[in-house]
């Protein structure tokens, strides 16, 4: 213990600086990881927590796999005539849209109950006259939030309208539902407002005193049918598997990128800080330390700056999960009308010191290992007998990660083909792309040895400064690795990032073109994301658009969800017109396959229950179940290809009646697109009506997918961050291993202004090096993603490159290390050369 606490520990107190860089190290890494479980954790809670109180006394609810009112009014009947149900309350739960008529809209919840909601709350002084003859003009009882987010002249969107809010009651006991973002109506006005012929949302179900909540689940399975589930009442499990499944994985994918980042600088930190500390190590094995002492003693060290860094993290990643919760919020906003809150919890701070603690070990192992093989002898009689620190030129290396890149584009290839129809080919993408990653930001690194020779050999590095600067870079190859990684690695993500978004436009032009190419699209929200909200185009604007001027034919086309048993969110479209025109990547086109009363399927779900054309399988429906035989297998993006399309009366009889989710107007003869956009524009039908030709529609689509690449840009923030501190801590700890070098520089003459700008050139290559690494890693890294961006993100995004954020971010990146370098410079250039000469 002794030994621990002289050699190891208290390097700690000895080395404030250098300690603290390694912290913010592995804090840096523990950021996003615990940023992201914050996330996860705020939208469960946040959902867990409305559900229970607007269930109230409520063991079990009913909800049906569809949204928008999916259960059926003749449940009910049955669920009341079940033995151990006291009470079963039905509720209609939606989002809408509240607009203060200044162009600001915003999400709230829409709940429709009756008096039976009593059996919930206690009694209210709920009058069933009143309750029964209320009109759908009536305005609601709504959250104090509602109110300040209508003023005095807003109105609540419904799908027949706008219903004003001058006159709406504002409850106090509102206040605590969804912060107040609530709005209550009648259950038969809030059926017909938002569309629910005799269609529920959910039954809430209070037992008997003394029948068990399980016993009495398991007999309302049978009672509510295969198209419905029965679940506790707080569970949020339908909503959380919903979003999660669209932002969590990326999120995810993004925090432990970071983390992998962070785990190298600490190697780096710690290989430094024991390669200056072998005269110490070798004495302490000299004196009776053994290398079992001596690796427990490098390990708890790390351990002691994994645990630090881990609170470090957590602090950061609470600020951090911001955005996180922000983003994620947009979905459950749109799914659910909630607004979240951050809402950390005792697991995220356990797993967050515990993630530190593990990577934080897990990069001293293979340094502490070398500690423990130091030759002793060697270094207390020779101390310029050390490993040389030089990345020699290795033309394997180079070959090998050259190799990596290779095979996972030409896998990552096969494994895209066709839509990734086979059961190999997604597990076979996902591990080409880990590959090419992993592979692609190696590979300049492990060329770096040829470039900077070739830099030694230009005129400017010829002498002084920057010929010493280059010489350090070769000298101390593995300093430079790391550091060229990590700024690359910054760059790269940021060239990725930049160059996705044009593809996406692309793919986005792509997705309009095949739905309304030659036609305007019409809507009252926008075109992503956004089919649990109620705010859809009124009957009555419908009507009008098909009798105005130069209005050939209009189709609405229709889009739900279901839960589909064993698959998950599963997207359901149909069209009354023209269907939309994907690739086809095997059966019939869409227009035949549909014709015949078939339907087209997205390559998820083709995947998941192992379907081909002429495939049948069988879709509970709210009337029972619908059989069904697959057409045709098409590059249907709706949620990541897990989608069915089929015609309007296959709908009808699958779902029941629903809204139309836009419509898609034809110009009739002589009139065109252009002119019919701007007729129905110049109309002034409604305030939120909103028409967009292809082109228009795909910049629509191009900015709802801008909010998935939110959390890639934090990371390409957060490891500019990384890059600064890299650079910092490596060139600090070269300095004191290097510390007799520039006392020998000083000493033949060289000035300290020359001494601290070798180090700052030294930091200058590393950020051009660093980009040429981003720039390498991101085209090939782009690669791969495009590859995969079908199964990863359901569409379809080609290769595209864009130079701007490679230039910018290379800028920025440099600038960063040149800061981080500062202190190493300010620190060598005030060097004594006595003191630094003095033991050797």
């Amino acid at each position: 213990m002794n030994a621990l606490r002289l050699m190891h520990l208290r390097q700690l107190r000895r080395q404030p600086v250098r300690a603290a860089l390694a912290i913010l190290a592995i804090g840096a890494g523990v950021t996003l990881t615990v940023a992201v479980l914050v996330a996860r954790s705020s939208l469960d809670q946040s959902l867990t927590a409305y559900n229970s109180e607007i269930g109230g006394n409520a063991a079990l609810r009913i909800i049906s796999r569809y949204d928008h009112g999916g259960v059926d009014g003749s449940v009910l009947d049955a669920v009341e005539r079940t033995d151990g149900v006291q009470a079963a309350v039905p509720l209609v739960m939606t989002v809408s849209q509240v607009n203060d008529r200044h162009g600001h809209d915003e999400l709230v919840a829409v709940v429709g109950a009756d008096c039976r909601a009593q059996a919930l709350f206690g009694a209210a002084g709920c009058d069933p006259n009143a309750v029964a003859t209320a009109k759908d003009t009536d305005p609601p009882v709504i959250g104090s939030a509602v109110r300040a987010a209508a003023g005095p002249d807003g109105v609540l969107r419904t799908d027949v309208g706008d219903r004003t809010l001058d006159h709406a009651t504002v409850s106090s006991d509102l206040s605590r539902f969804n912060r107040g973002l609530v709005a209550v109506y009648p259950l038969s006005v809030s059926q017909s407002l938002f569309a629910r012929p005799n269609g529920l949302d959910a039954i809430y179900i209070v037992p008997k005193p003394g029948v068990s909540p399980d016993a009495l689940k398991a007999t309302l399975a049978g009672v509510a049918g295969p198209s419905n589930k029965v679940l506790d009442a707080s569970d949020s499990s339908n909503v959380v598997a919903y979003v999660s499944s669209q932002l969590v994985p990326l999120m995810l994918l993004v925090s432990l990128f970071g983390l992998a980042v962070g785990g190298q600088l600490v190697f780096n930190t710690m290989t430094l800080s024991l390669e200056e500390r072998r005269r110490e190590l070798a004495i302490e094995s000299a004196i009776g330390g053994t290398p079992r002492t001596v690796t427990f003693g490098v390990l708890a060290e790390a351990a002691v700056l994994g645990v630090a860094g881990g609170v470090v993290g957590i602090g950061m990643g609470l600020i951090a999960a911001r955005p996180f919760v922000d983003n994620l919020s947009t979905y459950s906003e749109q799914a659910a009308g909630l607004h979240l809150a951050v809402h950390p919890t005792a697991s995220s701070v356990i797993i967050g010191i515990a993630i530190g603690l593990i990577a934080s070990i897990a990069a001293a192992i293979v340094p502490a290992r070398r500690a423990a093989r130091l030759d002793i002898a060697g270094e207390l009689v020779d101390r310029s007998r050390r490993n040389d620190a030089s990345v020699k030129v290795n033309l394997w290396r180079a070959a090998l990660y050259a190799t990596m890149c290779t095979a996972g584009l030409l896998l990552a290839w096969r494994g895209s083909r066709d839509g990734g129809l086979e059961p190999w080919q997604p597990p076979a993408l996902y591990v080409a792309v880990l590959v090419t990653w992993l592979g692609s930001f190696r590979l300049t690194p492990a060329i770096t040895p040829f470039i900077v020779r070739m830099i030694e050999k230009l005129r400017g590095f010829q002498r002084g400064p920057a010929r010493v600067a280059v010489s350090n870079l070769l000298s101390e190859g593995r300093r430079t690795l790391v550091v060229v990684t990590a700024v690359g690695s910054a760059v790269g993500v940021a060239f990725t990032l930049g160059s996705v978004l044009p593809g996406m436009q692309q793919g986005a032009g792509g997705v309009a073109n095949a739905n309304s190419a030659g036609r305007l699209t019409i809507l009252t929200l926008t075109p992503n994301n956004t089919g649990a909200i109620d705010a859809k185009v009124a009957p009555a604007t419908q009507a009008a658009i098909a009798q105005m001027p130069g209005v050939g034919r209009v189709d609405r086309y229709y889009w739900a969800s279901i839960d589909y048993p064993g698959v998950g969110p599963v997207g359901l479209s149909a069209n009354e017109g023209q269907p939309a025109h994907y690739t086809v990547f095997r059966g019939a086109d869409p227009d035949t396959a549909i014709a015949r009363g078939e339907v087209m399927i997205g390559p998820g779900l083709a995947r998941s229950l192992d379907l081909h054309p002429g495939s049948r399988f069988e879709v509970p429906g709210r009337f029972g179940p619908v059989p069904m035989v697959v057409g045709g297998i098409w590059d249907s993006p709706d949620n990541l290809g897990r989608s069915i399309t089929m015609a309007a009366s296959l709908r009808d009889q699958l779902i029941g009646p629903r809204p139309a989710s836009g419509l898609l107007v034809t110009p009739g003869p002589g009139a065109t697109v252009e002119q019919l956009e701007s007729t129905i524009k110049d109309a002034h039908l409604a305030d939120n009506l909103k028409v967009w030709n292809s082109e228009e529609l795909a910049a629509a689509y191009t900015d709802s997918y801008k909010a998935f690449l939110d959390p890639f840009w934090l990371l390409a923030r957060g490891l500019l961050v990384v890059a600064f501190i890299a650079t910092t801590s490596t060139l600090l700890l070269a300095a004191v291993k290097r510390r007799s070098e520039h006392g020998l520089l000083a000493a033949v003459g060289m000035p300290p202004g020359d001494l601290g700008r070798m180090v700052l050139v030294e930091a200058g290559l590393f950020g051009v090096l660093g980009t040429f690494s981003g720039f390498v890693g991101g085209i090939i890294g782009l690669a791969g993603f495009c590859f995969a961006s079908q199964i990863l993100t359901g569409l379809s995004i080609p290769f595209s490159l864009h130079f701007g954020p490679l230039f910018l971010y290379g800028a920025l990146a440099t600038l960063c290390v040149l800061a981080g370098a500062a202190l190493p410079a300010w620190r060598t250039s005030q060097l004594d050369p006595v003191v630094a000469l003095r033991y050797e």
